[in-house]
């Protein structure tokens, strides 16, 4: 069934499964297909692990502000038909009262007197006032607010999001079918998603799960520190899951590093260093934050 454009900004995940389905399982096969080719099978950096070249991975750059951009540019076009959305659930809400928090310099709020008469959906009322989710959704949407409207938030993290995904692509993919990955995920979450469509998006998680793949593929020490914000991220937004990825990661890292020539079980401070001290300086900020809406003196 054809959804018409006036009910784009407000789709559910299940409207366009059916043709994703068909338009994905036809994609698997052609990627399958031309995966098997002789010329693609000797390409290195179809590898896994296999540090990108130069070329590849100026490529990857450009792909990234590429589709960013684009998400942009589309959503913007589309405003007269598709204007800044409304917030309608109760999760949006929720991330709105700790976007306008953050956005006037607060971490939390004190307790109203009558809170037994004011209690929301998704919201914490004791011992401070503040939304029940982490924090990285109201960061978004707070420098949206801060920017004039919080759904600025939203298009610049959903623009964020499809560029590190692109990105992420070209290290396991050929440029083509990199930047063909991007577009769709461009299409699908950047403009036509409620990801974009609202405020209460999974674009922070998909940004910060992105950096962390993306940095498989490229071996490079320089890049880790993008792994590590990709972390502190996931640990603000999607914990559990994030977790679950960085296991999954290290354990890959760890054998790749141990199966590679001249292996140091300790690969040095300069490569150490950058990323710990990001990671060390999220976790403090976790801290002050978890403790500021855990007590009853207001931050």
């Amino acid at each position: 069934m054809l959804v018409s454009l006036g009910t784009l900004g407000t789709l559910n995940q299940g409207d366009l499964n059916l043709w994703e389905y068909l338009v994905l399982a036809a994609l698997g096969g052609i990627a399958w297909y031309r995966a098997r080719l002789p010329d693609v099978q000797a390409e290195k950096h179809l590898r896994p692990f296999h540090p990108l070249g130069p070329l590849h991975l100026r490529r990857a750059w450009q792909g990234a502000l590429f589709t960013g951009l684009l998400t942009i540019l589309l959503r913007v076009a589309l405003l007269p038909v598709l204007p800044i959305p409304a917030a309608m659930g109760h999760d949006e809400f929720s991330a709105l009262l700790q976007a306008d928090t953050f956005a006037h310099g607060r971490l939390t709020n004190p307790t109203h007197p009558m809170w037994q008469h004011f209690e929301s959906v998704h919201i914490l009322q004791r011992p401070t006032y503040q939304s029940m989710y982490p924090p990285v959704q109201g960061l978004i949407l707070a420098a949206g607010q801060r920017a004039g409207n919080p759904w600025f938030g939203m298009l610049f993290a959903s623009a964020l999001m499809c560029g590190a995904l692109t990105w992420m692509l070209y290290g396991y993919l050929p440029a083509e079918w990199a930047l063909f990955g991007g577009l769709l995920a461009v299409l699908r979450f950047g403009v036509f998603s409620y990801w974009m469509n609202g405020y209460w998006s999974g674009a922070g998680a998909a940004l910060g799960g992105a950096l962390v793949l993306g940095v498989l593929p490229l071996r490079r020490r320089r890049f880790a520190v993008l792994g590590c914000l990709g972390l502190a991220i996931l640990a603000n937004s999607r914990p559990y899951e994030g977790l679950l990825m960085a296991a999954g990661v290290a354990i890959a890292l760890v054998w790749e590093w141990a199966r590679s020539p001249g292996f140091k079980f300790f690969p040095g401070w300069r490569f150490v260093a950058p990323g710990l001290l990001l990671l060390l300086a999220a976790h403090g900020a976790m801290a002050i934050y978890f403790r500021a809406v855990d007590r009853k003196s207001v931050v």
